[in-house]
């Protein structure tokens, strides 16, 4: 192989570099590439974006606004639930369970009726031309603690800081709460691991059945408020 700097290769024996050397650099970065990849590294991801708490913020070169749902956008709210399930339980839910929740889940009708309900906190991530990325819902059990229903962000647009913009806009919905809690299947690998850098710690686990299959739920909470 030629030298030529203008020819986008670099001859490696020049450089020093035997066969065996270049077989364990090459085996090195292939290690670090899928490390690279694993959802601990959205951190970076955010920060070479960056990475703002306001609830509008750029993307690289993407604008994402988080703002409460509007009716009118239950259609796309219902579609953004379809993708995100499929992605997420896909690997541990068969297909027809998966379309049988989304469909009497995220029924049109019930979305619109929690979207008008003043107890239930329902925004959605936006982009700059109004696209809906993702959507967060949660309520209010007792005055300290807000549980949080769905957090969901589109496959495509995830490890971008958008989850992340979602939930600093529940916290900073509820300033007098305490605790913000949830519940993830601990089959959700990838969930698992952003809430964890998210800071919550898993407190129990319980098993639950969605339709006749059982699944172990991790549920976890995050001190987000002192106590005056």
């Amino acid at each position: 192989m030629a030298g030529n700097p203008n020819s986008g290769h670099i001859d490696l024996r020049e450089r020093g570099i035997d066969e065996r050397l270049a077989a364990e650099l090459r085996a090195r970065f292939a290690t670090f590439a899928e490390d690279w990849d694993a959802p601990e590294m959205e951190i970076y991801d955010r920060w070479e974006a960056g990475d703002t708490d306001s609830s509008s913020s750029r993307r690289g070169s993407r604008m994402i606004t988080v703002q409460p749902a509007e009716v009118e956008e239950v259609q796309e709210i219902k579609q953004v639930l379809s993708e995100t399930w499929i992605d997420t339980y896909g690997p541990f839910l068969p297909a027809e369970v998966i379309q049988k929740v989304t469909t009497l889940w995220h029924n049109p009708e019930r979305l619109a009726a929690e979207i008008e309900t003043p107890s239930v906190f329902f925004n959605v991530a936006k982009d700059e031309h109004g696209t809906i990325l993702g959507l967060v819902t949660a309520g209010r059990p007792s005055d300290e603690v807000v549980s949080v229903g769905r957090l969901y962000v589109r496959p495509g647009y995830q490890r971008q800081g958008i989850g992340g913009m979602l939930l600093d806009a529940c916290i900073a919905a509820f300033p007098e709460a305490q605790i913000l809690r949830l519940e993830v299947e601990a089959q959700n690998v990838k969930g698992l691991s952003f809430y964890r850098k998210q800071g919550f710690k898993e407190i129990s686990r319980k098993e639950e059945e969605i339709e006749r299959i059982s699944l172990e739920v991790v549920e976890m909470e995050k001190q987000i408020h002192m106590s005056p």
